[in-house]
């Protein structure tokens, strides 16, 4: 039989994880709109509320994410890559702007302040036990957006091989439409993880006024052949056959 105790203990209320990411949703949306207000006399009003619809829009994504996931609180780690993706909406809000130094330079401080939140939320997850499969997914697709967002800024000195950067990961994901073993879990991947974070540096140097449109070009294409190779490598690891039934286990010699 139950205690008393345990009998009259308050139960956990059913969405309440919704309430969670809401309330957090919200506080990044505060946050989000200073931002955009002081970024406001870069970009002008109409680009800041396009990045506050943007996160917006990001924001009812990762909620119902959130929801299917079952996850009963949005943990600091999850924020610190929401934060991440909330800057990612300024950086792609300015996307198609002329790039005066000034706006280059915030574009690389905002994207810089960006990388260095994407090396801590994963060392947080995992130090405090709170490392999840939605955690993992949200961190990838934070990473896709962020890149796709710098790549649109920076294509016009940088030229076609920057969208190549930003679109390969949605590229995949289409193909898994019809594809469906494109949409196998890969293992974890030091390769993988060096050329993501190699992507993004590369991106914002190219951006940084002081470095020239040719010097740009020829990172970013490099950048770009890089990480098609590495495409390449776990494209092939998810289509390849399956080793047949029985193989190694032949009679010994």
């Amino acid at each position: 039989m139950k205690s008393i105790a345990a009998r009259l203990a308050p139960r956990p209320r059913t969405g309440g994880h919704e309430a969670a990411a809401t309330l957090t949703f919200g506080a990044v949306a505060v946050a989000l709109a200073g931002l955009a207000g002081v970024a406001g006399g870069l970009v002008g009003g109409l680009r800041a509320g396009l990045a506050l619809l943007l996160y917006g829009g990001l924001a009812a994504l990762v909620t119902a994410a959130l929801a299917r996931a079952g996850e009963t609180a949005f943990a600091l780690p999850n924020r610190l890559t929401l934060g991440r993706a909330a800057l990612a909406t300024l950086i792609a809000a300015t996307a198609g702007m002329a790039p005066a130094p000034a706006l280059a330079w915030a574009v690389v401080g905002a994207g810089s302040v960006a990388l260095v939140l994407d090396a801590v939320d994963g060392r947080v997850a995992r130090a405090q036990g709170l490392a999840t499969e939605f955690g993992a997914r949200f961190d990838r697709e934070a990473d896709a957006f962020l890149t796709l967002a710098l790549a649109l800024v920076v294509q016009p000195k940088a030229g076609a091989p920057a969208l190549g950067i930003g679109l390969l990961h949605y590229l995949l994901l289409a193909a898994g439409v019809w594809l469906p073993r494109l949409r196998a879990p890969l293992r974890p991947s030091r390769r993988r993880q060096a050329i993501g974070v190699t992507q993004g540096v590369v991106l914002l140097v190219a951006m940084a006024p002081v470095v020239p449109a040719v010097m740009a070009r020829i990172l970013v294409a490099a950048a770009f052949l890089l990480l098609l190779a590495s495409f390449a490598i776990d494209v092939w690891r998810l289509l390849r056959p399956p080793p047949p039934q029985g193989a190694g286990c032949g009679p010994l010699p």
